[in-house]
């Protein structure tokens, strides 16, 4: 089994995917991550320059990846999430957006 979660702050997502590995410890869990576009996750140390004023897929707005802060905020975010005993790993999604 396995399954994918990432949307609330991270203390949420720990707690959603800690639950799932009490009941199967074999569960593989994975922060969803998403490439292209900021989906209003309450997630530390975001700023609103990360952001480059265009809208994608669901019209929400787009990551600016030419600010190297934002592309060290969201390295950051992965490699704090995958130290946590409930994430097994990451799905990044949308790698292969023109935008990213």
């Amino acid at each position: 089994h396995i399954s994918w979660f990432g949307l609330g702050n991270k203390q949420q997502v720990v707690d959603f995917q800690s639950k799932l590995k009490f009941f199967n410890e074999n569960h593989t869990t994975l922060l969803y991550w998403n490439s292209e576009a900021y989906w209003g996750a309450d997630v530390d140390g975001f700023d609103d320059s990360y952001l480059s004023g265009f809208y994608g897929t669901g019209n929400r707005p787009l990551y600016e990846y030419s600010n190297p802060k934002m592309r060290e905020w969201w390295v950051n975010h992965v490699k704090d999430m995958v130290s946590q005993n409930s994430v097994d790993g990451v799905m990044m999604d949308n790698t292969l957006s023109p935008e990213c």
